[in-house]
């Protein structure tokens, strides 16, 4: 057997004369241990809840959405955009139109958009799969119904059993300025057959209404705002995004779920990170007992070392001694650490025995957990990193100083 390792581990598990460097031992162990815990479970949860709010936008978000880069509409008879439809990637395209409208429920009334949509956009998004109350209907025969997000319906009043009208105001495109007050705005009404609840940014803005009453009252004949693509299983988005950007050149903007939330993504990014520093850093300060440990165990094996000495032992080998001494802390810590908060993790996935206390606000009300296999690696990588940082400089100080005794 390894001569250094197995003095260190006899030295790791071997009762001590002085209870204080059992306790200081035990002590160092349970802050790696507790440390790394604390790390598997944050970035669990971050990663869960990152997840979490990613599916709930790609409820409400396409995987590539179309606008034109001047203006706030664009013609779809272009021969360009038509190619779209031929496209072998793309499985359904959607026609959008979005405007800021003044709305009006009894004697309510508040500005959000009205997202005029086509009935495309069922297979588009999930929409349909998130209905509070009510359900996913906006057109039946003549009749135009809207979808209200939750925040929204709060502020109105609404209810959907009512037979009262939610009225619509969209600014006169071609009213003039100075001209009578009433002629600046198009009114219509839609009734309400649901209630949507996604995220705060779609339950207080959106209201889901049919494309065509927009496109009427907006005089748009063969206009959008915007085309949403889904793509088919297995496309590359990247790819398929790509090409779409050659086929319809430098007045469209082409982009992918990222992108049309990329603020949103890299704040989420940024906070897991955040998490991860911190606690790192505090598992940093806490491996630092293990210089006490290895200290300690020192003074404590003196006559020991220099037995080893006057038998031949080399400075390198007494190095190694206490370094494998301190690294096997870190390793037994570590490893304890990351069982117990994947357990943790377990049992949380399994029993949801940590609630939010929503009051039903929420789409769940327990914190999601996702444990990620690159996380794990990256504590196990690090902790036993930190590990050799907090040791090996010290020893070789420390054992330097016996040999000039």
């Amino acid at each position: 057997m390894n001569f250094p390792f197995f003095v260190a581990k006899r030295y790791l598990f071997s009762k001590k004369s002085h209870n204080v460097v059992n306790i200081i031992t035990g002590v160092s162990l349970l802050g790696v241990l507790i440390g790394t815990a604390a790390l598997v479970i944050s970035l669990s949860a971050a990663s869960g809840l990152n997840d979490l709010i990613k599916s709930l936008y790609n409820t409400f978000d396409p995987d590539i959405k179309i606008t034109a880069v001047k203006g706030k509409v664009f013609d779809i008879g272009d021969p360009n955009v038509q190619a779209l439809y031929l496209m072998d990637e793309i499985e359904n395209v959607s026609q959008v139109i979005e405007e800021d409208a003044v709305f009006k429920y009894r004697d309510r009334q508040i500005i959000a958009t009205i997202k005029g949509v086509d009935d495309n956009f069922v297979n588009i998004c999930g929409v349909d799969t998130m209905m509070y109350d009510g359900q996913y209907l906006l057109t039946k025969n003549t009749l135009n119904f809207g979808i209200v997000g939750s925040s929204l319906s709060y502020q109105l009043g609404v209810q959907l059993n009512s037979i009262d009208a939610l009225f619509v105001y969209l600014p006169n495109r071609f009213a003039k300025p100075g001209s009578n007050p009433l002629r600046q705005f198009i009114k219509d009404h839609l009734l309400l057959s649901g209630i949507f609840r996604i995220a705060s940014d779609f339950d207080s803005k959106y209201i889901i209404a049919p494309i065509r009453i927009v496109r009427k009252m907006m005089d748009y004949d063969n206009k959008v705002s915007a085309l949403e693509l889904k793509l088919k299983e297995g496309s590359d988005i990247d790819k398929v995004q790509q090409d779409i950007k050659i086929l319809l050149g430098d007045n469209f903007a082409v982009k992918n779920r990222f992108q049309q939330k990329e603020v949103l993504y890299k704040v989420m990014q940024a906070e897991k990170l955040g998490v991860f520093v911190i606690l790192f850093f505090i598992l940093f300060i806490a491996t630092f007992n293990i210089i006490g440990t290895l200290l300690m165990l020192i003074i404590e094996k003196k006559s020991n070392i220099s037995t080893m000495i006057v038998m031949g032992a080399s400075k390198r080998q007494l190095t190694r001694v206490f370094f494998i001494e301190g690294w096997l802390v870190v390793f037994i810590g570590s490893t304890l650490g990351i069982l117990l908060g994947l357990f943790f993790c377990y049992l949380q996935q399994k029993f949801h025995f940590i609630s939010l206390d929503s009051s039903g606000s929420f789409i769940i009300d327990y914190y999601p957990v996702k444990v990620q296999f690159l996380d794990v690696f990256s504590i196990v990588v690090g902790v036993n990193l930190i590990g050799i940082l907090a040791t090996l400089f010290p020893i070789k100080v420390m054992v330097s100083r016996l040999f000039k005794i």
